[in-house]
């Protein structure tokens, strides 16, 4: 079937679309949800996220995404779902965007991405028995980080940093930069995290990403981030802004932040362009999956090991 929307264009979708206006919402607005198949799904989220004609990078793509998908469903069925409370009913358990995954409809005139989902069909990420969380992102500049480097939380025996030769260093976002005033950047920070600083102090991880941003004071210190200050920054300029945590900076005259930095994304898990880099060097879709997911196994849905899987 096909929709058309002024911010979207066309689109083509799989399965069933059910239309809804929105209580609480302008009379033009509606709510759309398309009802497709877990495969079909995955064929879509493969060339929404990665556009590329590397098989074994794409089928790498859809294993994580194929993983991420059912590991959310699993979430939303046990009251454990991001966005509204659990007391709200919502229709749907993915939305369309980099909220979830970026799903945008069947590609019709790209059956490469499908064959990708086809070719890896009931195929997941494991760890010790376990559907893992596969987090993505684009470019990591040669390293990615550990997981709780970069968000709170536990550290995952999964999620550790890779050094990957900067494989990825085909990726359009290898290397970038930003200039920002200083005052503006405090005055930014004071709205969003209640502090003006005067100056600040970043900590790096082991993946020369910034992990802490510490914002010192007159009345003390505090610790944001490195993450939090890139989606701030992100938030008031442009979502491509600040690509990543792992940048440098110096104060030139006139109180300018000259910030350089490597690569795009969170940088944990996967390095999509470094799976493409890797996958021209003929590596195959499991070994990089075991390459940025440290101990990990690929297993098929319906084998025994399968039917075996818990979630971390």
């Amino acid at each position: 079937m096909k929709l058309i929307t002024e911010e979207h264009g066309y689109r083509n979708y799989h399965g069933r679309l059910t239309i809804e206006a929105v209580a609480q919402s302008p009379a033009d607005r509606l709510r759309i949800v398309n009802v497709v198949d877990l495969e079909d799904y995955v064929a879509s989220v493969v060339g929404s996220e990665m556009q590329s004609n590397q098989h074994e990078a794409l089928k790498a793509q859809a294993v994580i995404a194929r993983t991420y998908a059912l590991r959310t469903m699993h979430e939303a069925e046990s009251g454990q779902s991001r966005g509204s409370g659990s007391d709200t009913y919502q229709p749907y358990i993915f939305t369309d965007d980099e909220q979830y995954q970026v799903y945008l409809g069947e590609h019709i005139s790209k059956p490469h991405y499908s064959k990708a989902a086809n070719d890896t069909r009931s195929e997941v990420l494991t760890w010790s028995g376990q559907l893992i969380l596969t987090p993505f992102f684009s470019t990591c500049g040669g390293s990615t980080s550990p997981n709780e480097d970069v968000w709170q939380g536990s550290p995952r025996r999964y999620l550790r940093a890779v050094q990957d030769n900067a494989v990825c260093d085909l990726s359009p976002h290898f290397t970038w930069s930003l200039d920002v005033y200083k005052e503006q950047l405090s005055a930014w920070v004071e709205d969003t995290f209640g502090v003006r600083p005067e100056s600040f102090r970043l900590d790096y991880d082991e993946g020369r990403r910034v992990r802490r941003v510490h914002l010192v004071s007159d009345g003390g210190e505090k610790t944001i981030t490195g993450n939090d200050l890139r989606l701030m920054v992100n938030d008031r300029l442009h979502k491509l802004a600040m690509k990543s945590t792992r940048f440098t900076w110096e104060e030139r005259p006139g109180g300018v932040l000259h910030i350089r930095g490597i690569g795009l994304g969170h940088g944990v898990g996967l390095c999509q362009y470094g799976a493409m880099g890797l996958a021209a060097s003929g590596w195959v879709y499991d070994d990089i999956l075991r390459f940025y997911f440290s101990g990990t196994k690929v297993v098929h849905l319906q084998s025994e090991e399968g039917q075996r899987l818990t979630f971390d």
